[in-house]
């Protein structure tokens, strides 16, 4: 008999450790929710305010969310089940680790559906997906099933569910932040609404040779793209219209630009009857070259051998202390720019330099140098400041001359990034 109880309990057991490996590994929280604690603020149903701390596990509530269901208080809450709908918002099944006796049905544990969407890692947003249950203290929006749901289950058919009123937005923010909620927060019904899904993307991530279009950047399905081939280009294959599609490609293919080909004029019979080598001479457009040429044999026939590229220009060196382009190569009129770092104004040279048709940059590389700040001045009753030049990052330390103290302002002043100092210093008695 006892043997028998032994092993009875021993199955238990090992059926506990099962379920318990299983639902571990079935949630997963938003990473920057989990072993911290969050300032939990919400309206309840009976439309009162209200602010508490609540404390997250790896997969659990231990603190923060409490109930008490017939008596039995229930306080900590375990994650058995989560959806990802998408890198912001994440759907999360709870069951409470205490169940209470109903004194009919027997044992019942209460669910809770949490959707949260993050705004910042120091900020998420979240909805109670369930109807309102009265017979707990305080009433509040959790599942309370007669008969235990099956875990395993659809996590939003069998969690969130929820009839009118639509629940209210609630927040967690980490102490001491500033991230705020954004005006367009809202609910998107409900687990796995179409508007939750990421839009289909097509992306442009490389040029096509000898023609103008777009160069990067992403386009929503059905968006359209085009392109047109150089000025003494057309296209030879593919396309120079295509669309975005739904399954994140484009229409058709790349389209491919190549010279216009005009036929050298026949032959000329000279009129004295010797054959002779006749070569037909082209001059490019300006911002064109040539690379071969076009030439008649003495067997009366044309061989076609030239090709017009585009000028181009290669990046030149990169400029310190600014931003802009490091690297590639650019055709003839083509612009970059530069920009000089915060803290830095354009001394000498030009930020914006264009591509010429002997391949080289108009202007000269900008030289970016350090803002520099004026005189900061001494403040009321402080020690005399020899003035010297001052530039971004500088600092300059003051100091109350005897007998007085520092009534506002800081002792160490820096020079700005826009130029100016911060408050001076004022000394009084």
């Amino acid at each position: 008999m006892f043997a028998e109880k032994f092993l009875f309990v021993l199955a238990v057991a090992v059926q506990i450790l099962i379920f318990s490996k299983k639902t571990d590994a079935a949630c997963s929280l938003p990473t920057e929710l989990k072993d911290g604690q969050w300032k939990y603020t919400y309206t309840d149903v009976q439309n009162t305010e209200k602010t508490t701390t609540v404390t997250f596990g790896t997969t659990t509530i231990s603190s923060g969310i409490s109930f008490n269901a017939l008596g039995t208080t229930i306080d900590e809450w375990n994650c058995i089940s989560s959806l990802q709908i998408s890198n912001t918002v994440t759907v999360a099944a709870f069951r409470s680790t205490k169940h209470y006796s109903d004194f009919n049905s027997g044992s019942r544990w209460l669910y809770m559906c949490m959707k949260f969407t993050k705004v910042a890692n120091d900020l998420f947003y979240f909805y109670l997906l369930s109807d309102v249950d009265t017979t707990i203290f305080p009433a509040e929006r959790i599942y309370n099933p007669l008969v235990q749901p099956n875990q395993d289950g659809d996590v939003c058919s069998t969690f969130c569910s929820y009839a009118d009123p639509k629940p209210k937005i609630r927040t967690l923010k980490k102490e001491g932040t500033s991230s705020v909620l954004p005006d367009d927060a809202s609910l998107c019904e409900p687990c796995g609404n179409s508007c939750e899904k990421a839009p289909i993307l097509c992306t442009v991530s490389e040029t096509v040779p000898f023609a103008t279009g777009p160069t990067d950047g992403s386009y929503n399905y059905l968006d359209k793209i085009t392109y047109s081939c150089y000025t003494g280009y057309e296209v030879q294959s593919g396309n120079l219209e295509r669309t975005c599609q739904d399954d994140g490609s484009w229409s058709g293919n790349p389209p491919v630009c190549a010279p216009i080909v005009c036929m050298v004029p026949e032959t000329v019979e000279f009129a004295t009857g010797t054959t002779k080598t006749i070569t037909s001479i082209y001059s490019c457009n300006t911002g064109y070259e040539v690379q071969s040429f076009s030439k008649c044999q003495d067997d009366k026939t044309t061989v076609l051998r030239f090709v017009v590229f585009p000028i181009v220009c290669m990046v030149p060196e990169t400029v310190e202390f600014a931003t802009g382009p490091t690297d590639g190569s650019y055709n003839y009129l083509d612009m970059i720019t530069y920009s000089c770092n915060t803290g830095y104004e354009v001394q000498s040279g030009n930020l914006e330099r264009s591509c010429q048709d002997d391949k080289t940059w108009s202007g000269s590389p900008p030289v970016c140098v350090p803002v520099s700040c004026p005189d900061p001045g001494n403040g009321q009753f402080t020690e005399e400041l020899t003035y010297s030049s001052y530039c971004f990052t500088d600092t300059i330390t003051y100091s109350c001359i005897q007998g007085y103290k520092v009534q506002s302002g800081d002792l160490i002043r820096s020079c700005q990034a826009d130029g100016t100092w911060v408050e001076i210093l004022q000394c009084v008695k």
